[in-house]
């Protein structure tokens, strides 16, 4: 597993904002419940500014609201003015600077609430908020630790307070806060999904599959889709990897990764010639033909699975069709290297050498593929053809033969016996095989020329007077 670790695309964290939306920064309604109620009555018989300070409040909470933040400011300050105790207008005028970016005086307006009403959660959080803008991470986790006192299960302080362990690297903490951030039920989707990132980190694809999975039965996303797929792949589990890897790229997943790791979980799972195809289409689309890396990305399909010999016949057939030859050779020999018994390898490095008139070293080749695969035509059709160049029509003879027991409808042999049994002055079998592959395929070149010939040789011959047999389109042609 750990070759196929290094070699895929990036799992993708999900960025996420545990900032809160800026209503949550508001206190909403100053006094809940029925004894709340009653002690702001008392303080409205006590003070007989806190009606008009009230009447600012709630002038600046709809300005807040709708983001009207200098319109917010000046209500909250009128309301200030007139009851400097009013503790909800200090919690959100703290909440505009920080806002805009007033930091300093962000924290006086909570400290200043925090005194007037020390066992409330918000003041503690808010003025977390604070330190943590101002890069003051412990000072910033002290205070989210003082409102999570007073209510243990703020959503936002909980978050919040695991965004700092994780920057801390001290990721024991951080899960055990997102842990309990995820039993209140408030966006448990992110959570799940941030919970997810915070295993992948530690190598526990066991839980990460498991909270994608349940991210994933909230909300589907093709990111998700794709990280999920990654972490099946890093247990071993390649058919559920390729169904996700396919079903992201059919939710138009954009990021190139996803095709790549497709072609190396087909691969891992053994779909070899399907995973030359994807890695094809793969390179097509994102990497440079000129790159120095494109070529090596079929090797990384051998990686993930050395009997992936697809990958390789590929490279060299991309060698041989852009005139690299040697390339395409070197290739095929690692290649039979590693394992000698791949069909498909004997008989390209057999066509080479035949090609570039090696007939001896082709034999040599083509014997070893009939070796490895007796069954196949190929082998001994290759062996007839270098027989047949080198001008051993004797030896071609009975392997010809042989190969149309197996094969009695193969055209190229028919023709081919038939220009040898002509060359050793056989006419009339000659003309038998010609006939059959006029049958067989009546367009064939230059076939029907060919059975005119024999028919007026073996009409001189039996006038004795023979002709001369053409050299064009011999056995050497292949």
């Amino acid at each position: 597993m750990s070759e196929l670790l290094a070699e895929l695309a990036p799992y993708h964290p999900i960025n996420l904002t545990f900032d809160p939306p800026p209503r949550q920064t508001f206190v909403m309604r100053p006094f809940k419940g029925r004894l709340g109620a009653l002690f702001g009555l008392l303080d409205h018989m006590r003070n007989p500014h806190w009606r008009e300070a009230e009447k600012f409040y709630n002038d600046g909470l709809r300005a807040h609201s709708i983001g009207m933040l200098i319109e917010a400011e000046n209500a909250y300050r009128q309301a200030l003015d007139l009851e400097p105790e009013h503790e909800p207008a200090h919690i959100n005028l703290a909440a505009v600077y920080i806002q805009q970016g007033h930091l300093e005086d962000a924290e006086l307006h909570l400290r200043t609430a925090i005194e007037i009403r020390p066992g409330f959660y918000r003041g503690y959080y808010n003025l977390g908020l604070v330190f943590a803008h101002m890069e003051a991470e412990d000072e910033a986790l002290l205070w989210f630790q003082k409102a999570l006192e007073r209510k243990a299960d703020h959503f936002w302080s909980l978050v919040n307070s695991a965004e700092i362990y994780v920057n801390q690297n001290n990721l024991e903490e951080a899960l055990t806060h997102y842990q309990i951030a995820l039993a209140t039920g408030h966006d448990h989707t992110a959570v799940s999904l941030r919970l997810a990132d915070l295993q992948q980190r530690q190598g526990d694809f066991k839980q990460v599959e498991e909270f994608l999975t349940e991210a994933l039965s909230r909300r589907k996303s093709p990111e998700t889709i794709y990280n999920l797929a990654w972490s099946q792949l890093a247990q071993g589990k390649f058919s559920e990897a390729v169904e996700n890897l396919k079903t992201a790229l059919q939710h138009q997943a954009i990021f190139p990764e996803a095709q790549l790791n497709l072609a190396l979980a087909l691969s891992a799972k053994g779909d070899n010639d399907t995973s030359v195809e994807q890695m094809n289409k793969y390179m097509e689309e994102y990497l440079d033909k000129k790159s120095p890396t494109y070529l090596p990305h079929l090797r990384l399909l051998t990686k993930v699975n050395p009997n992936n010999y697809a990958a390789l016949l590929r490279l060299a057939e991309i060698h041989l069709n852009e005139s690299r030859i040697n390339d395409a050779v070197e290739e095929l020999e690692w290649l039979l290297s590693e394992n000698p018994k791949v069909p498909d390898a004997l008989k390209m490095l057999g066509n080479i050498f035949a090609d570039q008139g090696n007939f001896k070293q082709a034999l040599r080749t083509y014997r070893r593929l009939v070796e490895v695969a007796p069954d196949q035509v190929d082998g001994y059709l290759g062996i007839a053809r270098s027989y047949g160049a080198m001008e051993n029509y004797a030896a071609a003879t009975p392997v010809i033969r042989k190969v149309l027991e197996m094969d009695p409808n193969n055209v190229e042999l028919h023709y081919l016996f038939g220009t040898l049994l002509a060359q050793e002055g056989q006419l009339r079998e000659a003309a038998k095989h010609y006939k059959i592959v006029a049958k067989l395929r009546p367009n064939y070149p230059r076939i029907e020329k060919r059975i005119r010939m024999v028919d007026d040789e073996l009409s001189d011959f039996e006038r004795m007077k023979p002709k001369a047999w053409p050299a064009g389109r011999t056995v050497r042609g292949r």
